[in-house]
């Protein structure tokens, strides 16, 4: 089944859509490299964006992303009713015993402490008037700032509540195969590629599904969605964060292409700004990543749409 690719007929009958499809980019990938060098998704711009075709299909209904079979069962959310007793009231109050919490949840609840502290009015002082670095965050590379450490906290939230809810390591059955899914630390390093050219693009962490048994210590068989992290008072705009995010969205199809290709390929993502969180997911036209890996970029009736669902307060 395929996930992405259930998209609103409002998008595709949009005029923008159709304008982006039909029409050529008024900047070509080749007129960046001619310009000034390809640079690392996390620096990405609008001239990036149009260049890639990117349609925006932003605060999308979860059904649009994810089919209704996918979504918890009473079953499913009865097992996992820790998750929705405590708010950010709760958490902030004198009373409320962390240790109190008996299932797996603490641990998520945990850090959702840690984000709402990152929050508050003491440290958005410190965080707010940091300057963007580009360092990774302190849990990849043991160093920290006060900017790494506030998207520290998101990313390690968002980390236990996948965990939470995907039974990290649980063997199932998919067509005879023997799978498990794993939420993984480390940054997806493949980075994307154009013209022939590799560029760097990093994530926060991904969420895999591996053979039982494969003791591959990066990548392994393929990546179901990347982790994508942003601070409180972070400094990018609305436009260059989600051209990072086409960059990673990119940068996954890619890599689940080159280990097990599929005709209609599809990436998700996870993304958290601060203790919000949303879906993304990339639909591409047919020719797209192929022309984009080894020809001179998109060409007339290529595209990439981008869906983001609503954003949802994780307190």
């Amino acid at each position: 089944m395929s996930f992405s690719h259930q998209l609103n007929t409002e998008v595709l009958a949009s005029a923008e859509f159709q304008s982006l499809r039909n029409g050529s980019p008024l900047l070509s990938l080749l007129d960046i490299l001619k310009r000034s060098g390809f640079v690392s998704a996390s620096k990405w711009n609008q001239d990036y964006f149009d260049a890639l075709q990117v349609h925006l299909a932003l605060d999308q209904p979860p059904e649009s992303v994810v089919p209704d079979a996918f979504f918890p069962t009473d079953e499913e959310l009865d097992m996992h009713s820790e998750m929705f007793m405590y708010s950010t009231n709760d958490l902030k109050s004198e009373h409320f015993v962390l240790k109190n919490i008996r299932d797996l949840s603490r641990g998520f609840y945990s850090r959702l402490l840690n984000v709402i502290q990152a929050g508050s009015t003491d440290s958005l002082s410190s965080v707010c008037s940091t300057s963007p670095v580009s360092s990774v965050s302190s849990s990849r590379s043991g160093s920290s700032t006060a900017t790494d450490k506030a998207e520290c906290v998101s990313e390690d939230m968002l980390r236990e509540l996948l965990r939470y809810w995907v039974d990290d390591g649980k063997v199932f059955s998919i067509g005879g195969r023997q799978l498990f899914l794993s939420v993984r630390t480390e940054p997806i390093k493949h980075g994307v590629q154009f013209c022939r050219r590799r560029i760097s693009v990093v994530t926060d962490g991904y969420l895999s599904v591996s053979d039982r048994g494969d003791k591959a210590k990066t990548l392994s068989s393929a990546v179901c969605a990347f982790i994508e992290a942003k601070r409180h008072c972070h400094r990018k705009t609305d436009q260059a964060i989600l051209a990072q995010i086409a960059g990673e969205v990119i940068s996954v199809a890619q890599y689940n292409q080159s280990r097990r290709p599929h005709a209609t390929p599809e990436s998700f993502g996870f993304m958290v700004h601060h203790r919000k969180c949303s879906i993304v997911s990339g639909v591409f036209s047919p020719n797209y990543l192929a022309n984009l890996e080894n020809g001179t970029g998109p060409t007339v009736g290529d595209y990439l749409i981008l869906k983001r669902t609503v954003e949802y307060d994780i307190g």
